[in-house]
């Protein structure tokens, strides 16, 4: 659908939640997501990609007792470096995990106060696992901001990332998403294209809407 409350004029958001995919669904509305600009006949501005999987139990290697009962979304979203600020600790290294081969997580500093996270701490998920089948680690690597309250990039705002921690977008896809290990979980995708809308022509108007409402 057409966004009416994004604060850019002319953007599409679309959202799925593939269940054990098995058919490639994430790859094929990527694929249609790449598209629709070429289709709607407009200047593509931005393209941001949010995943996510289900609400999770998660425990803490500390043993504090105010961790008990966290549950939290593993997340990966698309260009997240370009677009926040490191308030303290690390951003992602290269290959997005720690020498002890954990993931390796950024979480905002809304999530970092409602969660009561601490930098440096180890999660462990009962009902995620590793390639290997053992429970799925992660280390919190970084507390970030956005680097600007004002860039469109932030569709995604900061009341939706109070239980979300975020890994390297690519070790997201290539955990979760590739048809071998999408067929395991539950993911959801929300796409935003971004489009400019000074080139739009009052003849293209139509057009668009008839092709983004759905």
């Amino acid at each position: 659908v057409m966004s009416k409350d994004s604060g850019w004029p002319t953007l599409n958001s679309m959202s799925t939640a593939a269940q054990k995919d098995k058919k490639g669904t994430i790859q094929k509305i990527e694929k249609f997501a790449e598209g629709m600009y070429e289709e709607l006949g407009v200047t593509p501005n931005q393209t941001i990609l949010f995943y996510y999987l289900t609400k999770s139990p998660i425990k803490s290697d500390m043993n504090r007792e105010d961790a008990s009962g966290l549950e939290v979304r593993l997340c990966g979203m698309s260009d997240l470096e370009n677009h926040i600020d490191i308030m303290t600790g690390e951003p992602f290294s290269a290959t997005g995990l720690d020498e002890d081969g954990r993931l390796e997580v950024l979480v905002s500093d809304a999530c970092l106060i409602q969660q009561g996270f601490l930098l440096g701490e180890t999660l462990t998920f009962d009902s995620l696992k590793t390639p290997d089948g053992e429970p799925l680690s992660v280390v919190i690597k970084g507390v970030f901001t956005p680097k600007s309250k004002s860039d469109y990039y932030w569709q995604v705002k900061a009341s939706e990332m109070t239980d979300a921690i975020f890994v390297n977008m690519d070790v997201f896809r290539e955990m979760f998403t590739t048809k071998e290990h999408a067929a395991k979980y539950n993911i959801n995708c929300r796409f935003f294209s971004l489009f400019e809308y000074n080139d739009i022509t009052y003849d293209q108007v139509n057009h668009i809407m008839d092709q983004t409402t759905y």
